[in-house]
């Protein structure tokens, strides 16, 4: 029998710099070609390599390029947003396996409390990550997830899907033939120094310094501050204590609150470049250079839902390389490091606890190697030989789910009745769901009557413009229709300003970007050379296939582009920047610019918008950003973007 083929499919992006979904489907990759013929698809190209296996590049906007590939294959692996992107896999008639390691559900609940105030956007968001996952977990044969309490976590929506049913019960009776554990792991090889990188080498880090490292990316779920202050009260009592973050420029260009926050207090405590320090991203074949360099590996988060269900993959490194652990209290890992003394750990948030911890780990070398030898004696337990057993061996006899032909059929799952029957199935599902959006949609308060009566207007002004009718049309109509878009624009504008106000605001999207709606923002540049603008967008999940333009010029009022580059708007991500890169304007320094984005055929609520942000510190955008623009006025805030410059 020829080897089963298996294509995995990426949601991030494979490359020198990966994140930790990134990571997890490379080495699912270079773990299963051992014994089956593997492929890796990633949404950008990657200029990484690998022996036994193939990475071609797939983005998103190439659904027919995907199906060819598809169709090559016997067995899908998936993660993340891959459903959304290829909604055909829902379909598909090969083995579908679905990695839930990662329940982005819990973790988009703290991200976007941070980032947004108003509860009816985060609820509406919410609900379309729901349907994400709800799609994933009716059309998979078989999960994979990270934990025994992961699998108490997704048995339960599975169940409530009734996915765990008769037919899938008499299959496995334990339940492990659709989800069981696979959980992070770590390489077989011991990791081995190349060359220094941090004592001696980086500006302020000196050869006998106590090295912490914070081994990833600083995210809104995670609690970098209270380790920011716990290190103000550190640098107090030793100057030769250093903490390190790995990661701040994420290779899927994800840019949380908690990173700007994080470095605002580090800066405002004066222990930025001194005693904290914080790198762009290290490439993911010279990370054990960072780690064996340090002497304690740190992790702290907040005392929340998605701590519970978490498995921190940074903490895989720290056990690869025989770190001492600091973590604060509450998830799988800190048990773990209670349990076989691999460190220290504090309860959530506490300031002197943890600086307490620090200085006492710092301070006691014989301690410290305990731990370190602890840390090694149990990091074989996860290698990825070991913890990927489970989905090899589900590979080596690879089988469609027991209930899934009677999703096919549009049958619904052990029910009897007809009436509780289309309760469950999928199709009522989705309708369901449908009809709970619309709800909230219809729901107005008295503050809102604005927002119906323009809605109203451009109701009228589309139906007016496209029939003979237009002249009979009321005298405001006719008003708004002569300004063209402004006048809506205007009250639009009002109307917002006022709501970001009111909810005290910060950071905010845009209007979306269609017909005759644009997004623009006016700078100056820091330096020669300009040749890119990273832009944040924000998707709200959306699958939108329009295309997206972005023009620069001097000035607003130019009416000749020195650029207009034009990408799909399927290649954007959700809470993300992308690059917009261009000839390198040779003068720029000191010289003003406007650029603006536009995107003629999207339509409401089939569009997207940017990221805003209320106050504008120059190295955040590094230019000097002067005046943003919506639908043709200028608008408090500016847009959330990052200027870059050639040699």
């Amino acid at each position: 029998m020829d080897k089963p083929r298996i294509l995995i499919i990426s949601n991030a992006i494979i490359g020198n710099q990966m994140s930790g979904p990134a990571v997890r489907c490379f080495e699912f990759a270079n773990t299963l070609s051992r014994f089956f013929e593997v492929s890796l698809v990633t949404p950008m190209e990657s200029h990484l390599s690998a022996e036994r296996f193939q990475i071609f590049t797939c983005e998103r906007h190439e659904e027919d390029k995907m199906r060819k590939m598809v169709a090559l294959q016997d067995i899908i692996l998936i993660q993340g947003q891959v459903l959304e992107f290829f909604p055909f896999l829902k379909d598909t008639e090969k083995v579908l396996i679905v990695d839930l390691y990662c329940p982005f559900i819990l973790e988009d609940l703290e991200k976007q409390k941070r980032h947004l105030n108003d509860p009816e956007e985060r609820q509406r968001i919410h609900e379309v990550i729901l349907r994400i996952v709800r799609d994933q977990l009716l059309v998979g044969d078989y999960f994979l997830c990270a934990n025994e309490r992961q699998r108490d976590f997704w048995l339960g929506m599975l169940a409530a899907l009734n996915r765990v049913n008769p037919y899938t019960y008499d299959q496995d009776p334990s339940v492990n033939r659709l989800l069981d554990i696979v959980p992070f792991g770590i390489s077989s090889e011991k990791p081995t120094h190349t060359q220094p990188v941090l004592r001696g080498i980086y500006k302020g880090i000196s050869e006998r310094d106590i090295i912490l490292i914070w081994g990833g990316s600083i995210l809104n779920w995670l609690d970098s501050l209270t380790l920011i202050k716990a290190m103000d009260r550190v640098a107090q009592v030793r100057k030769d204590v250093k903490l390190f973050f790995m990661g701040t420029e994420h290779p899927d260009q994800i840019r949380d609150k908690m990173l700007a926050d994080t470095l605002s207090l580090s800066k405002s405590l004066g222990l930025t470049d001194r005693t904290v320090f914080f790198h762009t991203w290290v490439p993911y074949r010279e990370r054990q250079n960072y780690f064996l360099e340090a002497d304690i590996g740190v992790s702290t988060h907040f005392s929340h839902l998605e701590t519970r269900f978490s498995f921190r993959t940074r903490m895989l490194d720290y056990l690869w390389t025989g770190l001492p652990i600091i973590a604060t209290q509450g998830d799988y890992f800190s048990e773990l490091i209670q349990a076989h003394q691999l460190g220290l750990t504090v309860e959530a948030e506490d300031v002197e606890g943890l600086a307490t911890a620090i200085l006492g780990l710092a301070g006691d070398a014989a301690f410290r190697r305990r731990c370190s030898e602890n840390v090694k004696a149990i990091a074989p337990r996860f290698t990825w030989e070991v913890v990927a057993q489970p989905l090899v061996a589900f590979c080596q006899r690879p089988q469609k789910a027991a209930d899934r032909w009677r999703w096919k059929s549009g049958q619904a799952l052990g029910l009897s009745s007809l009436k509780e029957t289309a309760l469950t199935s999928k199709a009522h599902l989705d309708e369901l769901y449908d009809q709970v959006l619309a709800q909230i949609r219809l729901q107005k308060s008295e503050k809102e009557i604005l927002l119906s009566q323009i809605a109203h207007l451009e109701t009228l002004q589309t139906t007016s413009s496209a029939s003979v009718g237009a002249r009979l049309a009321s005298p405001l109509l006719t008003r708004a229709m002569k300004s063209g878009n402004r006048f809506l624009g205007l009250m639009k504008n009002l109307r917002a300003a006022r709501r970001r106000k009111r909810l005290r605001l910060t950071q905010y999207p845009s209007c979306e970007i269609r017909g005759l709606d644009t997004v623009g923002q006016s700078f100056i540049a820091e330096q020669a050379n300009l040749y890119r603008i990273d832009v944040k967008f924000a998707t709200y999940m959306r699958q939108v296939h329009h295309d997206l333009i972005f023009h620069l010029k001097r000035n607003p009022q130019a009416r000749k582009d020195l650029v207009c580059l034009k990408v799909n708007t399927s290649q954007l991500r959700d809470n993300a920047f992308y690059s917009f890169i261009f000839p390198q304007q040779i003068d720029s320094q000191g010289t003003s610019y406007y650029f603006y984005l536009e995107s003629p055929d999207s339509t409401k609520e089939d569009a997207v918008s940017v990221w805003c942000i209320e106050e504008a510190l120059p190295q955040q955008f590094r230019c000097l950003p002067s005046q943003r623009y919506e639908r043709g006025w200028k608008v408090e805030g500016h847009i959330f973007f990052r200027a870059y410059y050639g040699s």
